[in-house]
């Protein structure tokens, strides 16, 4: 086809977004015996697309606590992202596990699927939380390219949920105890029931970074929604966007810009609004340190 400068450059573009390679290079050269033909070669230097981690620590209200976690966005150099991690204490016990295969056809369709468990272990003079809850279930995907930058992702997914309030529950978490959603923890006599919730997930996702990792320019931007199947023990819906873009400033500084939003409300006849715990909360892990 015809040698576009542009074309030759968006190419380049995608390689990088990858985040597989560390550097992408060009390198244009004529056919020989050809005056009107060139070969164009992409030479690409791979980069770690991985991470790996673990933690040992004691806590005075937890015990020991034991932590691994395994990243792979490249995994055997498939291009599926797999990622497992695992925590132990003595009061919680909590297994991840997920897969994505972005090309599960040769338009680019992807199929992913995660299962995950967590089981948490407290009583009335535990000072780690007033409240605690079992919950196990498992997620499948399915994304669809829209254009080059673009992807609209469907799904559908499972989750078993246990809550266990006390005496210094919060009234949120007492409310919820006449919804028969929650059980009272009574030292050795606690009583347990359980409830399911079937979910409908959507997606809408843009980036036009320059680079999967370490990006300096460009957006990136998703917007989600979740709600529960009507007739499933809890019916609520939740919706989510985020958003960050980059300015470039020199070569060595760059001002990124971040957002997230939510809103979540629950439905149906006995809307008794979004269950506590899936509020959204500011602070704690993955947002400000402390």
């Amino acid at each position: 086809s015809w040698a576009k400068g542009r074309l030759i450059e968006h190419s380049k573009s995608r390689l990088d977004r990858l985040g597989f390679f560390k550097g992408v290079t060009i390198d244009t050269q004529k056919v020989a015996g050809e005056s009107d033909q060139v070969d164009i070669n992409y030479s690409v230097e791979e980069q770690p697309s991985g991470s790996i981690g673990a933690s040992l620590g004691y806590q005075d209200s937890s015990g020991f606590v034991f932590g691994a976690n395994v990243s792979q966005s490249n995994f055997l150099g498939t291009g599926n992202r797999v990622s497992f991690a695992v925590n132990q204490s003595d009061t919680q016990t909590s297994y991840n596990f997920s897969f994505v295969d972005p090309y599960y056809t040769l338009d680019g369709v992807s199929r992913g699927y995660s299962v995950f468990f967590k089981e948490t272990e407290i009583d009335e003079s535990n000072d780690l939380s007033s409240w605690a809850m079992d919950r196990f279930g498992g997620n499948l995907t399915f994304g669809y390219p829209i254009s080059d930058t673009q992807r609209l992702n469907f799904g559908v997914g499972y989750e078993n949920t246990k809550v266990f309030a006390s005496a210094r529950s919060s009234l949120d978490v007492h409310t919820f105890i006449g919804y028969d959603y929650i059980d009272r923890l009574d030292g050795a006599n606690t009583q347990n029931e359980s409830f399911d919730t079937f979910s409908f997930n959507g997606s809408w996702s843009s980036s036009t970074l320059n680079r999967g990792i370490f990006a300096t320019k460009g957006t990136a931007q998703s917007l989600s929604m979740e709600v529960s199947v009507p007739g499933s023990d809890l019916e609520f819906y939740k919706v989510k966007y985020s958003g960050q873009i980059y300015f470039p400033l020199t070569r060595t500084w760059v001002i990124r810009l971040q957002t997230d939003m939510g809103y979540g409300d629950g439905y149906g006849d006995e809307n008794s609004g979004l269950p506590f715990f899936e509020n959204f909360y500011a602070g704690g892990f993955g947002s400000v340190r402390g």
